[in-house]
């Protein structure tokens, strides 16, 4: 073997061996760690079923979170389906900080990602994604109401134990079968409407911003719908009839 020869093999080795290396040591920290760009991995640590379509589960980060905090304000997290690439909104009602939340999901009959995050037990990996910011409230708000359908509550939930300041009164609307609250939170006053439509009148106690969340048809017929755009739109529905314009739809 020549000596360009030698020179032009040990270039090639130490090329094949340096790019892995390479990429190995300057992966982005992103990839790790929650962040509203990248998916990173989780660990399912819990699960327990709450209705026969319903079950919490517990993630934590596989990676310290390093003191990530998350927002006050109202949000949710993306989780991905690895196989198929699509990705769907959870909001956490319960978490201190990043390393570890909890979900309520409900598994739909077409639901491709609540039907593979049922699949998963303890254990499983779980790619996330967040946190991503729904609605801040103004620093001048004191009082919500929280008008929900089935598991529309989780946001309701998540604001009642980040802002225990706030004074929250929900009505929920859901079916037997669906998840409903047991015990609430000493600033929170509930009222559940089951299987029935919300009528005016259960709307009369409502007080400061209210907001509203739920299946599609359910808030179109609360509120009105959303543009197309995800954009807020008239306010129509019960609230539109009963004249409400602080209204913001979830």
């Amino acid at each position: 073997m020549t000596a360009k020869n030698f020179l032009r093999r040990g270039i090639s080795t130490a090329l094949l061996i340096s790019i892995p290396s390479f990429y190995f040591l300057h992966t982005p920290e992103t990839s790790r760690y929650l962040n509203t760009e990248t998916f990173a991995p989780y660990e399912i640590t819990d699960t327990e079923a709450v209705t026969p379509s319903t079950f919490k589960i517990t993630v934590s980060s596989k990676y310290p979170q390093r003191g990530i905090h998350l927002p006050r304000d109202l949000y949710h997290i993306q989780i991905k389906h690895p196989l198929i690439q699509v990705q769907r909104p959870y909001t956490p009602i319960s978490s201190d900080d990043a390393c570890t939340l909890t979900f309520l999901v409900k598994k739909y009959r077409d639901g491709e990602v609540s039907g593979y995050i049922h699949s998963l037990f303890p254990g499983s990996e779980i790619q996330l994604r967040g946190p991503i910011i729904d609605y801040s409230i103004p620093s001048h708000v004191k009082q919500i109401t929280f008008i929900a359908g089935g598991t529309g509550i989780t946001p309701a939930l998540q604001l009642s134990r980040s802002r225990p300041d706030l004074s929250i009164y929900i009505i929920h609307a859901h079916s037997s079968r669906d998840f409903h609250l047991t015990k609430v939170p000493p600033n929170v006053e509930y009222t559940e409407i089951s299987n029935r439509l919300v009528l005016k009148g259960d709307l009369d106690g409502r007080k400061g911003t209210v907001l509203v969340c739920g299946p599609d048809g359910f808030i179109q017929y609360i509120a009105g719908s959303k543009n197309l755009d995800g954009s807020q739109g008239f306010i129509a529905g019960l609230l539109g009839d009963l004249g409400e314009s602080n209204v913001w739809k979830l």
